[in-house]
């Protein structure tokens, strides 16, 4: 190969140990390609100044993509790159793709980012670049978001900045400030900005970033979203999905979102802050996409 050639892409570097699937590098966002690999993958390219995003896709003919984004993680437990929902995602008809935080490899102690990035890169864009490319490779015309806790915040947050998509999040945060200050100031004081941000200048700077009101309120947010809480998780009732679902409301009431586009719903689940059933997760996946797409 001369020194103007490119190398060709994308290049098999190994194979996933727990999911037995190779691994493949892919040149950037914009430079994606899937000829000649295999169906279920996982895929990786750098996002400058922040690093490396894995994402783990089932490619298959469908007029639906399933985009699912993980919550927290254990960091003395659960293994990195970690993504969610891959065995009953890749049995369903829907096409997949799992992405994992970008953040946490930064850390050896960190278990939650929210996909916010650092506070120099934020990876939407890239994100949304992968999703965009999939999209057209498996022909879905619907992409539907789907996250719990941090998952659902990222999850509200990328569906937000794809006009026509639908949200199914459960439980999520709506503001990274207004969580558990500990794990919020380890992100802040970590892999976010490490010559330390006050939590007043994060809210400051990063509003757009970190308070879903605020992008809903600011930004042409074409989406449908199914919001599931947990009643028996008082702390994200009180401080996240009340003051969200106020602010959504008040959006369609004032003509600034389509009337009936956000439903919220609270239901009787787990006790505490946890993912709801499987058979809750299959039910209220169904209506989510009655809800978005009926």
């Amino acid at each position: 190969m001369t020194g103007t050639e490119l190398p060709e892409w994308p290049k098999k570097v190994g194979t996933d140990p727990l999911y037995r699937v190779p691994i493949y590098r892919q040149r950037s966002s914009t430079f994606l390609r899937f000829s000649g690999i295999q169906r279920n993958g996982r895929h990786q390219f750098t996002i400058p100044g922040l690093g490396i995003l894995d994402w783990y896709v089932g490619l298959r003919k469908s007029d639906t993509l399933r985009v699912v984004l993980h919550g927290a993680v254990n960091r003395q437990r659960d293994r990195l790159p970690r993504f969610d929902r891959v065995r009953t995602s890749l049995q369903s008809e829907d096409a997949y793709i799992a992405f994992a935080d970008p953040i946490l490899p930064h850390s050896d102690s960190v278990g939650i980012g929210w996909y916010l990035g650092n506070s120099q890169v934020d990876p939407t864009k890239h994100i949304i670049d992968v999703i965009q490319k999939v999209k057209s490779q498996v022909g879905a015309k619907k992409v539907l978001f789907i996250g719990g806790s941090a998952g659902g915040f990222a999850a509200m947050r990328l569906s937000a900045a794809m006009p026509g998509s639908g949200v199914f999040a459960f439980s999520p945060q709506t503001r990274v400030s207004k969580y558990h200050g500990r794990l919020v100031r380890q992100l802040l004081d970590g892999p976010f900005d490490p010559p330390r941000i006050s939590m007043s200048d994060f809210r400051r700077r990063f509003s757009e970033r970190e308070d879903l009101s605020v992008i809903y309120k600011e930004t042409e947010t074409a989406n449908r979203i199914y919001h599931f809480q947990n009643l028996n998780d008082p702390f994200h009732v009180r401080e996240h999905y009340e003051p969200f679902k106020m602010t959504m409301e008040l959006l369609e009431r004032e003509g600034i979102r389509e009337a009936g586009s956000y439903k919220s719903v609270i239901v009787d689940s787990v006790k505490g802050h946890g993912p709801p059933r499987p058979e809750e997760f299959e039910e209220h996946l169904l209506l989510a996409k009655q809800h978005i797409w009926s």
